[in-house]
Parts: C-alpha cells; sequence; structure tokens
C-alpha cells in the first residue's frame, strides 16, 4: 500500500535544556516556497519564543532555506 501523500511540510523543532521538543508543522503545498515566505515563517516563531531566546537556527541546505536563514532578523 502506498502512503505517499505528496505534502510538502515545514516542521519547526525547538531545543532546550537538552530536549528536544516538536513545536509546530506548517503544511505548505502549494505554496512556492521562497526565501521571503521561509523567512516569514521562521520570523513568527522566533517572535512567538522571544528572540531573545533564541540562539540559534538550523535549516534545511535547500537554497532558499539557506537564503532566508541569512537575511536579518
Amino acid at each position: 500500500m502506498d502512503f505517499k501523500t505528496r505534502k510538502s511540510l515545514i516542521n519547526f523543532i525547538v531545543y532546550s535544556h537538552r530536549d528536544m521538543i516538536f513545536h509546530k508543522s506548517i503544511d505548505n503545498t502549494g505554496q512556492s516556497k521562497t526565501k521571503e515566505y521561509i523567512f516569514r515563517l521562521m520570523d513568527k516563531v522566533v517572535n512567538g519564543m522571544g528572540e531573545g531566546n533564541v540562539v540559534q537556527i538550523v535549516t534545511d541546505n535547500e537554497t532558499a532555506f539557506k537564503a532566508a536563514g541569512e537575511m536579518p532578523m
């Protein structure tokens, strides 16, 4: 049985106090993954966590993700 859904998901996982915690998942099926779109998603998560609490962001190696990670917060 084939369970492929062809959905495109972006997962946000938080590392805190030596534990990794799932924060949220975004279904971006049909959405173009531009660096601006990805940056807006990351910015919302960072603002929700509090900028002072974020030390590092690790992304996928895809070009748009790397470019979004290099945009100033």
